[in-house]
């Protein structure tokens, strides 16, 4: 084979694989999405902000939060509700046994 021959099938072989690529470019090309589908996706997605914007519209405010925040802050802690009983029942044994201590605190008078 002469020079000019390996050349020029070398030549040829490059040729095959260049079109080989062309056509699989032109394959993806078709394959990508068109400036009409992006507004067709545009115009969806402003729809769906649109309703995310509604939705949020109706949701509390960070200020509202924090109010709420507040008020359950506010609220008495278990150690206080176990304090108040605590105190309420002791009131209570001291009415129900007020005769006895008193009885006693005379006596104890009595004695000295």
């Amino acid at each position: 084979m002469s020079d000019l021959e390996r050349r020029v099938t070398t030549l040829e072989s490059d040729m095959k694989k260049l079109l080989q690529d062309t056509a699989e470019i032109k394959g993806l090309l078709r394959a990508m999405p068109t400036s009409s589908d992006f507004k067709d996706l545009k115009a969806m997605l402003a729809a769906d902000i649109g309703e995310l914007k509604g939705r949020v519209a109706g949701l509390p405010s960070a200020v509202e939060f924090g109010e709420l925040k507040g008020r359950v802050n506010a609220l008495p802690t278990t150690a206080k509700i176990a304090s108040i009983v605590s105190i309420i029942g002791a009131v209570v044994a001291i009415i129900l046994r007020w005769q006895e201590i008193v009885a006693f605190t005379a006596g104890m008078v009595a004695k000295h």
